[in-house]
């Protein structure tokens, strides 16, 4: 079973971690975006909230999500918008 972020947290006390729920999360990343470093979330919400985050950057290719497992495949996906960036090393 996986653990809570609250116990992965404990395990770091250097870092802030706070739980937010998505509805009042993705107003505060309109407000003010700059406040978010890391975001961890579950698949669906983390999917909506990286393409909200893409917003400030005004291209959707810059912005990177990843869908992380522990002890299975992990990925970073490719969005289909970055394509016209291939080969040209700026992304």
């Amino acid at each position: 079973m996986a653990a809570s972020i609250k116990e992965v947290a404990s395990s770091y006390p250097e870092i802030e971690a706070n739980h937010q729920y998505v509805d009042a999360m993705a107003m505060f990343m309109v407000l003010d975006p700059a406040q978010y470093d890391v975001i961890v979330s579950n698949n669906l919400f983390g999917d909506i909230l990286t393409d909200l985050g893409r917003r400030d950057c005004r291209r959707i290719s810059l912005a990177a999500s990843g869908n992380i497992h522990p002890g299975r495949v992990s990925l970073f996906e490719r969005y289909t918008a970055a394509r016209p960036l291939a080969g040209k090393n700026v992304a």
